[in-house]
């Protein structure tokens, strides 16, 4: 739904939409951590703010969160990125 950078750059926020809950329990996969792969630089962003991610289900039509650390402000306002969430990728989501 929502990339966004806060924090004073430091930081991107990541807001994401469930639709299917079967294929999102993908998300969970610890063989495929969430990521953010910056489109001008190609720098991989995979750091959670500490550690979080979501616990538990997920219910359709629902908005989840993930807050990655964006180490020297890499990920800027104005850029794309690609998104990995488990088995799913959209690429060329515009960060704000």
């Amino acid at each position: 739904m929502r990339v966004a950078v806060s924090g004073g750059g430091g930081l991107v926020d990541l807001r994401y939409q469930v639709l299917d809950p079967d294929a999102a329990a993908s998300i969970h996969d610890l063989r495929r951590p969430p990521q953010l792969v910056d489109e001008r630089t190609g720098v991989l962003v995979s750091g959670l703010l500490m550690g979080h991610s979501h616990k538990g289900g997920l219910n359709p039509a629902q908005t989840y969160y993930l807050v990655f650390e964006n180490p020297g402000s890499l990920v800027r306002r104005g850029g794309r990125v690609t998104v990995q969430l488990g088995a799913a990728r959209v690429a060329h989501v515009p960060v704000r």
